[in-house]
């Protein structure tokens, strides 16, 4: 394979030209069984024509192409090139920038084509497709538009390194339409409104609890004050730890908006 490769090297080296950057070497399709022979044929010949039609390729290189190149020796071990890393090296080594190589065969009673497109500059995938049809018809109806599809990372010029430095990103504005929360103006509401409705009542039962249990006599007597202030008192106590939490939460969101808005 190294001898193919300096063979055709030697050969093509004084063709290379600037447009070999949009040349493509199409390779036949590697038929498997149930394809007959003639009909790869064609449909190798009908993908080198739209290849060719497509005008993405400054130069298109098909088998024939390649056969009047090589000599018969050469050509035989062409056919052992199968990896993408020697296949690079073959398109490279015939000035071709891309290739385009494929596989043809039966998928139980449905034709399936693979075809994938390599830069020959890098051995690396650019694109590839894949599909199911039912008919040798079917399979040439849809050809043209698989190949459109394949093609089209490559439909414009290959990008050139920019010498335009990249400008700084530019800084975020925060806007200062607004600069409290609703929603915490709307927690510091309800704080203060669930104390003020809740404290002085649970405050006063309290209270009022308090004094029946020290009236109480008998220990009998005092039971059911002392169980109605301590739940009076807890109700006090509980609409001040939760009308104090939910007005600190507003505050701090309020806090958190405005520091946001400058």
């Amino acid at each position: 394979m190294i001898y193919l490769i300096a063979s055709i090297i030697a050969f093509a080296a004084p063709a290379a030209s600037s447009d070999d950057e949009r040349s493509i070497l199409v390779l036949d399709l590697v038929v498997e069984k149930g394809i007959s022979l003639g009909e790869a044929k064609l449909l190798n010949q009908r993908l080198v024509a739209i290849v060719a039609d497509s005008k993405r390729f400054s130069r298109v290189i098909g088998s024939s192409d390649m056969q009047a190149i090589l000599s018969v020796e050469e050509q035989k071990s062409a056919l052992g090139c199968g990896d993408d890393n020697c296949l690079a090296e073959l398109g490279g080594a015939l000035g071709a920038r891309y290739l385009l190589v494929g596989g043809l065969g039966k998928l139980g009673s449905r034709l399936a084509l693979n075809l994938k497109i390599l830069d020959s500059e890098n051995a690396s995938v650019v694109n590839r497709r894949s599909t199911l049809v039912d008919s040798m018809d079917d399979m040439v109806n849809i050809l043209s538009k698989e190949l459109e599809l394949l093609t089209l990372p490559l439909a414009s010029s290959p990008k050139k390194a920019s010498s335009t430095k990249a400008l700084p990103p530019k800084p975020i504005k925060r806007s200062s339409s607004r600069r409290f929360s609703w929603l915490g103006l709307g927690m510091i509401t309800a704080g203060a409104g669930y104390f003020a409705a809740v404290y002085p009542d649970a405050s006063k039962q309290a209270e009022t609890h308090r004094e029946a249990f020290n009236r109480a006599t008998t220990t009998v007597d005092a039971q059911d004050p002392r169980y109605d202030f301590l739940n009076a008192r807890e109700r006090a106590n509980g609409s001040i730890t939760l009308g104090l939490s939910l007005a600190g939460a507003g505050i701090a969101l309020n806090a958190w908006t405005w520091w946001r808005s400058n």
